[in-house]
C-alpha cells in the first residue's frame, strides 16, 4: 500500500511543474528574458507586456523571438512588472513577475519562479522516493 501511495505522489509531484511559463532574467547591455514552457522548450513568440511600478498602462507590449528570448532596456531605475502569455499545444499559459532596476540600470532583484527556488529540494525528495521505491521493490521480490 505504501509503495502505491509513494508512486502516485511522485507522479503528481512530477506533473506539478510539467507545463507552464518558466522565466529567467540576465543582465548585460539590456535585461534579457528567457521564457520557456519547460527547461528545454522555448515559449516561441510569447507575448510580453511590461508595466512600470503599479501602473495599469503598459510601458511596452512586444513578443519573444522563436527561442523565447526578449531584451528590454529600462528607461529609468525603479520597479517593473512583466506579464507573459504563451500558447503551447496544451493551451495558453501565463505568468506575471516583478523586477527591480537599480541606478546603474542593472537588475537589482526579481521574483524567482517557485520551481527555481525549490528545485534542488524537490529533486532530492524525488531521488530519495525513487531509491526507496526501487529498494522496496527489490526487497518485496526477495520475499516471494
Amino acid at each position: 500500500m505504501m509503495i502505491r501511495v509513494l508512486c502516485v505522489l511522485s507522479l503528481w509531484l512530477g506533473s506539478v511543474w510539467a507545463h507552464g511559463i518558466f522565466y529567467d532574467l540576465k543582465e548585460g547591455k539590456a535585461l534579457v528574458f528567457h521564457i520557456n514552457f519547460s527547461q528545454t522548450t522555448p515559449a516561441s513568440f510569447a507575448k510580453i507586456t511590461i508595466y512600470e511600478g503599479e501602473s495599469a498602462i503598459p510601458l511596452l507590449e512586444s513578443s519573444c523571438d522563436e527561442r523565447g528570448v526578449f531584451a528590454f532596456v529600462p528607461p529609468r531605475e525603479g520597479s517593473y512588472r512583466a506579464f507573459v502569455s504563451g500558447t503551447s499545444d496544451h493551451g495558453e499559459h501565463t505568468q506575471e513577475f516583478d523586477f527591480e532596476v537599480g541606478k546603474d540600470f542593472s537588475l537589482s532583484t526579481y521574483n524567482q519562479p517557485l520551481y527555481e527556488r525549490y528545485s534542488g529540494v524537490l529533486s532530492a525528495v524525488g531521488l530519495l522516493l525513487g531509491l526507496f521505491g526501487i529498494l522496496s521493490l527489490i526487497k518485496s521480490r526477495k520475499r516471494d
